[in-house]
């Protein structure tokens, strides 16, 4: 068997050799990056901005001129032979077998050579168009950039025989595939590289119909994904031949209209939709080709790399006879009057033909929705001047970042130079204004993007119709390639999704905002080094990971982890300033925060929690949280607390708590004073705070059902009765309801603030108790000769 191998391998190089010796080699024609410089010079704006409208109404444009041009380059070179009708003299290419159910998108050509007539008539060839427009395609779909060297020639020949010699097919084996690149002066690497194409591309059943009735289980293995996969794709094609061979399906199933590496990760696990990709990884013969593989799926820049160089010789692929012998195909429509009209409306709107697209449609029509005043056009006798196109930068910039984006897009009708600035703007807010269902605001995000130019500072959606899907993947990958910085992603209520795992490939990310987020790091994620904002509101991710994420995270100033459940977290952020943290934690350690200003906690109570702290030796809120914020040098003294965090915190049992010299405001919830013990901490807390400001408390709302003996004596065993709160001003109190130990934590309060100037009190609600208690307060005596107590009724 080894033997056979061998043969079959030594077989296979000498195929290669021969045919590097005999091919027709991928020559180095005059061509130039200048080439119409001087002829005309809009030649790539304006293939850039009708492929804009192709792929805006429709992404699957772009793999349709991609597959055009690759099928246009291997007959006879890149002459636009492709392009040829039929005629009495001549049979052109459209109806080869691997041509005619295959290849669309010749209306886009037409539409661009039509343009370009208006503009520079019998001057571009429109194998430069396909050139160009094929390269601008992988672009508006994420793919990368190359440089288009221009100046090729028309062929007036077709070659429809060659088109079914040259062109590989579904069924290739990997030696035949390899051969038909070879010949036309393409390396196996670039073979391997151009075959990335298919990552946008889509597939009929009629061929993919073998694979996947055949050893497409085989490759695949058992995973569960695969198989569901397949599932799939046997219910849109039957293993009978007839109806179902022209339906059709995503040769990249991940990431149907993104350009990325996902197709080469789907060979790595068998999933190649037809047998010509997959045997680039599985046949007995894929050697080199099945580490290139590897490589691609690894890595997509490297991909990225080997695809644009090798897009580049295919585009140098050309028709020798054209230059002698060519021509420029004419334009397929006279340029009539019509024309010349639209011409000059096309100076007024974006893309004037994109019939599908919502977002133009509503710039040439909802005019009622522009707020502008168009008086400001001065119109004058001999030229117009637009005023508004003659605003600042800054000040265009300032209007657009104070509109809805929808509203932004529709400025490009008030001015030329309006006409493209909603694509270049930095802020991406994203919300439900205008937006009526959840495929609406897909569909205007993916094509906003699609057509976005220039770097991402703020990318925010927060929509009640959003879900996660595949579209929030793409989101993920295209930011990660324009260095966003601030990430916010809130979808609809109650709806979970799993973050791609190019967040964490984000360089230069300063805020991240997740709600309902799954997230799984990788192994050798070493954080975000230019972090400075957290909020994570209800996101899962592996206990270890959540102190790494902090501590890599080195600049982190905000960090806000709202209800979370039984977790143990460890804080070592040098940087820190504000921290919020609600739910449920099983330990809360400030083991490296010298720079706190404010601190928010709220810990919930389950009976699990509390034996848990109860029984830990290593319970360290008290020793870490408490010991930490006197000494934190930023500490600017704000602290707000829940009830729960004195239970927590296990003190009030003999030990005193440190001095917080810092400590101005104090803002206590749901304090029981049912609870002696936890009353006792609250007044260690505010005595031991000699700076403290305001005081607000809040009271559990539980009620007693009778007066405790010990809740009459408490006040008489006060150990406080020295201590003076010197720079006390406010204190607010809110549900009072009157028991005896609330009655004597006011009076103490009275008695022990001299510079005290107002105290209000909110009764839970207005009985005869409040009235009592009102006869009572008026009784207390006050440090404070100018202190007010105000007592405020809210009726139901």
């Amino acid at each position: 068997m080894s033997a056979s191998l061998h043969s079959q391998g030594l077989i296979l190089q000498l195929l290669i050799l021969a045919l590097s010796i005999l091919t027709l080699h991928a020559s180095e024609p005059p061509l130039t990056l200048d080439y119409y410089k001087s002829t005309c010079p809009s030649v790539l704006e304006v293939v850039q901005k009708e492929m804009e409208c192709a792929v805006l109404s429709d992404p699957r444009n772009a793999a349709l001129i991609l597959r055009l041009h690759f099928h246009d380059c291997f007959v006879q070179g890149c002459d636009a032979s492709v392009l040829l009708d039929d005629t009495i003299t001549l049979q052109g290419e459209k109806k080869a077998s691997n041509n005619i159910h295959a290849l669309k998108g010749f209306r886009i050509i037409d539409r661009i050579k039509n343009r370009l007539e208006s503009d520079c008539p019998a001057t571009v060839s429109c194998a430069d168009i396909l050139t160009i427009a094929a390269r601008d395609a992988v672009i508006l779909v994420g793919g990368p950039y190359w440089p288009v060297p221009l100046g090729r020639k028309d062929s007036k020949t077709a070659g429809y025989a060659l088109s079914d010699a040259n062109l590989p097919t579904a069924d290739d084996g990997l030696p035949s595939i390899i051969s038909k690149f070879i010949y036309q002066g393409l390396s196996v690497t670039d073979m391997v590289a151009l075959s990335g194409a298919h990552t946008i591309g889509m597939a009929r059943c009629v061929n993919f119909r073998d694979r996947i009735y055949g050893d497409f289980s085989t490759t695949a293995g058992t995973n569960p994904t695969s198989k569901s996969y397949l599932s799939k794709l046997k219910s849109v094609c039957s293993p009978i031949k007839g109806s179902s061979d022209q339906n059709e399906s995503a040769m990249d199933y991940v990431t149907p209209n993104l350009f990325d590496n996902s197709y080469y990760q789907m060979l790595l696990r068998g999933e190649g939709l037809i047998n010509s990709d997959q045997e680039l990884y599985s046949s007995v013969l894929a050697v080199e080709t099945k580490k290139l593989v590897q490589k691609y799926a690894e890595n997509a820049v490297a991909f990225f790399e080997q695809f644009a160089e090798s897009m580049v010789k295919l585009g140098n692929i050309t028709n020798a006879d054209t230059y002698t012998n060519g021509e420029l195909l004419p334009a397929h429509f006279i340029a009539t009057l019509f024309r010349r009209l639209a011409k000059q409306f096309r100076a007024s709107i974006n893309c004037y033909k994109c019939p599908n697209s919502n977002i133009i449609s509503s710039v040439a029509i909802d005019f009622s929705r522009i707020s502008f005043d168009l008086t400001m056009i001065e119109v004058e006798k001999d030229s117009v001047r637009d005023l508004i196109s003659d605003l600042p930068d800054s000040i265009v910039e300032t209007i657009l970042t104070k509109l809805p984006i929808k509203d932004v897009v529709r400025t490009s009708i008030l001015s030329t130079r309006w006409r493209y600035r909603w694509a270049s703007i930095t802020n991406l807010v994203f919300d439900d204004r205008g937006v009526a269902e959840y495929e609406e605001i897909v569909h205007f995000i993916q094509k906003f993007l699609l057509l976005h130019d220039g770097p991402i500072h703020k990318f925010s959606v927060q929509s009640s119709y959003m879900r996660g899907s595949a579209e929030v993947d793409q989101w993920f990958l295209f930011l990660s390639r324009r260095e966003a910085k601030e990430l916010i992603i809130e979808l609809g209520e109650d709806e979970w999704f799993r973050a791609h795992s190019s967040l964490f490939s984000f360089k230069h990310l300063t805020r991240l905002e997740l709600v309902h987020c799954e997230l799984c790091p990788p192994p050798d994620f070493k954080g975000f080094m230019w972090l400075k904002h957290i909020d994570f509101q209800q996101v899962v991710f592996p206990q270890d990971d959540y102190d790494r994420l902090i501590a890599g995270c080195p600049l982190l100033e905000t960090l806000t982890l709202p209800s979370y459940d039984s977790i143990e977290l460890t804080i070592h952020a040098p940087n820190l300033k504000y921290l919020t943290v609600d739910g449920e934690f099983m330990e809360l350690c400030l083991a490296h925060t010298p720079l706190l200003v404010a601190v928010n906690i709220n810990l919930y109570m389950s009976d699990h929690i509390v034996e848990h702290l109860e029984q830990s030796s290593s319970c360290n809120l008290d020793k870490c949280f408490l010991v930490v914020l006197p000494s934190s040098r930023g500490w600017l003294g704000r602290c707000t607390l829940s009830r729960y965090y004195f239970v927590s915190v296990g003190i009030g049992h003999g030990r005193s708590l440190m001095t917080y010299h810092h400590l101005k405001y104090i803002e206590l919830y749901e304090v029981s004073f049912e609870d002696l013990k936890e009353v006792s901490v609250v007044l260690q807390l505010i005595v031991n705070s000699p700076l403290l400001k305001t005081l607000q408390v809040s009271v559990s709302t539980a009620s007693r059902t009778k007066v405790e003996p010990e809740d009459l004596q408490f006040w008489d065993k006060n150990a406080f009765d020295d201590a003076t709160l010197h720079e006390l001003k406010t204190v607010k109190l809110s549900d009072v309801s009157g028991m005896p130990v609330e009655m004597g934590f006011i009076k103490f309060l009275l008695e022990h603030s001299p510079c005290l100037e107002e105290m209000t009190i909110r009764p839970t609600n207005m009985t005869d108790a409040s009235v009592s208690m009102l006869v009572e307060l008026a009784s207390f005596r006050r440090a404070s000769p100018q202190a007010s107590v105000v007592f405020i009724h809210d009726p139901m």
